[in-house]
């Protein structure tokens, strides 16, 4: 177990000024930007999609290979209409790929498109090694989102038919046929469309999310084997969209546009972890950013990296770029290191690959896609507790501590209003309003050290302090 003081330890690396080396692909891609970076299991290729129509001044509509050291075109491209495949492209961009998945050994592409070439491939694509080929009868509105699994891949997206099926944002490809799943519900009842994100397969149920809210959940639903039901707290706010779902060790991870808000009622902000039942805010993640959104994960060597348009991460300056260790947040870039935040990132011959819109990344002309190499940036770490800790913070008293079924807090801030306590992982245990007679319970909590920590309406720690659980 580690010791209360290495909790409080800021273990940030050493400082070191300088600019992250970033190295481009060539000359890039043109506007449009990418959404999607994924490995060819051949290990040889890195597919690049997204809403471009030039990659270093030649017609590739919104999807091509990298090989390392050359770009290479994919058939005819996917567009959102007809192209003879010789005619030269404007450089305009949108209507985008908007992801990649390889199952059965072949690359799936999807998005807002239409055709490849003459051939019409509405909304999802297979490659076939030569060219881009349908994949049975088309949905009625666009897919946004496709995963593998052995059982088929698994389609989400704003349609509510696919081929002659009602699917309502989520379908079953199996190599030949679409499948509903699950009798899924209209999970957004008080709108004409469903808008389904993502899914994943966690502890032996199905989840979904996306931007949604009603009976079934609010932004996130899940099937438990019998039925669809909500995954509580769900996410509330104005624009709270969960866009990607990761699993990994054991855990769920979420990520999207939402914000710890000033009741509580959302699990955290940017991304946060759930273990079937407790959520985990993993150090604040982007409390304090003026954007929260966190639009990509990708998991590397039990490292999971994340992309967006936050600031902040972790109580740390940030430009949208970021991994988290387990225990803490490092930004891998100084803030306003790109003229337009990345979102997207992937893993190509052992080397993150990050992609976005933007033209400049460090200084330098960079378009819209680059290599990460490591760079000297390493000033930029938070807490290993898991909460970011700002100047001048409180030391608040607790007694009884060692404490066995409650804790009273002393004397505390005047705008303090939330209490949380986090286990020795920086896994968020319990969060609550500060009760007014400042009695905090702690339940079934596992003998250990603990950090407390009070925080007011804006998610800024107010105070803080050692808390040891005893059951003896």
């Amino acid at each position: 177990m580690r010791s209360a003081a290495f909790l409080l330890a800021l273990m940030s690396c050493a400082f070191a000024f300088g600019q992250p080396e970033f190295s481009p692909l060539g000359l890039g891609v043109g506007a449009g930007g990418l959404t999607r970076l994924e490995a060819h299991p051949d290990g040889e290729h890195l597919i690049i999609a997204g809403g471009f129509n030039l990659v270093e001044g030649q017609s590739c509509p919104r999807i091509v290979a990298w090989d390392g050291t050359e770009f290479e075109p994919l058939g005819c491209g996917l567009l959102n209409g007809v192209w003879d495949c010789t005619s030269p492209l404007t450089l305009g961009g949108g209507n985008p790929v908007t992801d990649l998945e390889f199952w059965n050994g072949e690359l799936y592409a999807c998005g807002v498109f239409s055709h490849s070439g003459s051939t019409p491939v509405h909304s999802i694509a297979r490659w076939d090694g030569s060219s881009w080929q349908p994949v049975g009868g088309q949905p009625d509105e666009s897919i946004l989102s496709v995963r593998g699994y052995a059982d088929g891949l698994y389609a989400t997206g704003n349609f509510t038919h696919i081929d002659t099926l009602e699917a309502l944002g989520l379908a079953r490809w199996d190599g030949t046929t679409w499948h509903s799943v699950y009798a899924m519900p209209d999970l957004n009842p008080n709108y004409p469309i469903s808008q389904v994100f993502d899914m994943a397969w966690y502890d032996d149920m199905l989840y979904v999310a996306g931007h949604f809210i009603g009976p079934y959940g609010d932004r996130i639903s899940r099937w438990n084997g019998t039925v669809w039901e909500p995954v509580p707290p769900g996410f509330h706010g104005a624009f709270p969209w969960v866009y990607r779902l990761e699993v990994h060790n054991d855990l769920l991870y979420v990520a999207g546009a939402f914000t710890t808000l000033d009741d509580a009622t959302n699990p955290g902000s940017g991304v946060v972890a759930y273990d079937g039942s407790n959520w985990y805010p993993l150090a604040g993640g982007t409390t304090g950013s003026v954007n929260n959104a966190v639009n990509e994960m990708l998991w590397w060597n039990d490292t999971l990296y994340i992309a967006g348009s936050f600031n902040v991460i972790g109580g740390v300056p940030s430009d949208g770029l970021a991994k988290w260790d387990g225990e803490r947040w490092c930004s891998l870039v100084p803030p306003d290191y790109f003229n337009i935040t990345s979102n997207v990132i992937g893993l190509f011959h052992d080397s993150l690959f990050i992609g976005g819109n933007f033209t400049v990344a460090g200084g330098d002309s960079i378009a819209r896609i680059g290599r990460w190499e490591g760079g000297t940036y390493l000033d930029s770490c938070g807490l290993a507790v898991g909460v970011a800790e700002p100047t001048g913070i409180l030391d608040i008293s607790l007694f009884p501590n060692p404490a066995r079924d409650h804790v009273m807090l002393g004397a505390w801030p005047s705008d303090a209003r939330y209490v949380g306590i986090h286990d020795a992982l920086g896994r968020s245990v319990r969060r609550e309003s500060i009760p007014l007679t400042g009695r905090v319970e702690l339940g079934t909590l596992a003998p250990g050290h603990y950090l407390l920590v009070l925080t007011n309406a804006d998610g800024q720690h107010a105070a803080r302090g050692q808390l040891v659980v005893q059951r003896q």
